[in-house]
């Protein structure tokens, strides 16, 4: 993947999502929490797979992944009596490997990510791609364990990549945040053919990894607090049919509160046309000695509500949001993405 832009959005990690071809397709935030795993890649080597269906499945089951990102980044900034220049080029991306599970329960994995210079001056440090002083680095992102407890329930515990409204991977750099804790996860019921069904997640996360960052701190000093202090998330998502509600918690103490919650509708018209209806809300306001907001307490607020109507492969979307003009929204882990237009 390779980007020249001012402002950009890299590609996932894991998947970038797809622009949508129905209404559907079109997912919030919490439906892309718990979306189904995605299709696996393309295999290379059928031979060599087919030589070992034999094996263990702790073998048989591994995977294998690597990826190659490049980055190019100029930002102009005009002050009143100066003008600031932030450029670089790096190359990097990730290896990954993820065992298949011992006993059929037991699973490990490892991502290993980097960003290395390959045009950076000095006097324009700060493009946001590499480490101050212009300089490369590479970090363990991810090392996990995962334990299948039941069928369709896990706890994973480790370094691990999240994806989630307000605690997620902000991939707009050269390397996605990750994070470090432990979750459970898991899922009652089957939605494949229209039936009820809830997924449901939560855990402790203590501490993140940085876009542009070789080191995990916590989560309460990446929110601005100097305390150390991790983040307790519960959420989760019911389905039946066309309709969906969702939300998660997240608790910072001292630092942070941010509850979300969202509902979608979605109606098939005789006439062949899809319409879908989607709102959302989301409360933030500071907890306990207030640490992030300098010992001050505040609250704040968002709505947001979007209209898909499409026919056969095309969409037309409506969205309209507001947030209370008191004080501004936070994002201390994630990019914003509890907005209701469709993301970038």
């Amino acid at each position: 993947m390779a980007t020249i832009a001012g402002s950009a959005y890299g590609q996932k990690a894991r998947d970038e999502l797809p622009i949508p071809s129905s209404p559907e397709q079109d997912l919030t935030a919490i439906q892309r929490t718990f979306r189904p795993p995605a299709p696996p890649p393309l295999k290379l080597f059928p031979k060599l797979r087919e030589d070992m269906k034999d094996l263990p499945a702790f073998v048989r089951d591994s995977t294998f992944d690597i990826s190659f990102r490049s980055y190019y980044r100029d930002v102009v900034t005009n002050n009143p009596n100066s003008v600031a220049v932030n450029e670089a080029w790096a190359a990097g991306g990730w290896v990954g490997f993820e065992t298949g599970r011992i006993l059929d329960m037991l699973s490990a994995g490892a991502v290993l990510y980097t960003s290395l210079p390959l045009y950076a001056p000095i006097e324009y440090d700060g493009a946001g791609l590499l480490l101050p002083g212009q300089l490369g680095y590479a970090v363990v992102g991810q090392l996990y364990g995962r334990l299948r407890v039941l069928d369709n329930h896990y706890i994973t515990g480790g370094r691990y990549y999240y994806d989630t409204p307000y605690l997620g991977p902000w991939d707009s750099r050269m390397t996605p945040q990750t994070f470090y804790g432990y979750t459970l996860t898991g899922t009652f019921g089957d939605s494949s053919h229209g039936g009820p069904s809830f997924r449901y997640g939560g855990g402790y996360i203590a501490a993140v990894k940085q876009r542009n960052a070789s080191t995990f701190i916590s989560m309460s000093r990446a929110a601005g607090a100097n305390v150390d202090n991790g983040v307790g998330v519960l959420g989760g998502l019911f389905t039946w049919g066309p309709l969906s509600l969702g939300a998660v918690e997240y608790y910072n103490q001292d630092t942070i509160n941010i509850a979300y919650a969202e509902g979608k509708y979605g109606y098939r018209f005789p006439i062949g046309v899809d319409a879908i209806l989607a709102l959302q809300y989301a409360d933030q306001r500071s907890t306990g000695l207030n640490l992030a907001s300098g010992g001050n307490y505040f609250a704040t607020n968002q709505f947001g509500a979007r209209l898909d109507v499409g026919y056969q492969t095309g969409i037309f979307t409506v969205a309209y949001s507001v947030v209370n003009p008191d004080f501004n929204m936070q994002n201390p882990w994630s990019a914003n993405r509890s907005t209701p237009t469709p993301s970038p």
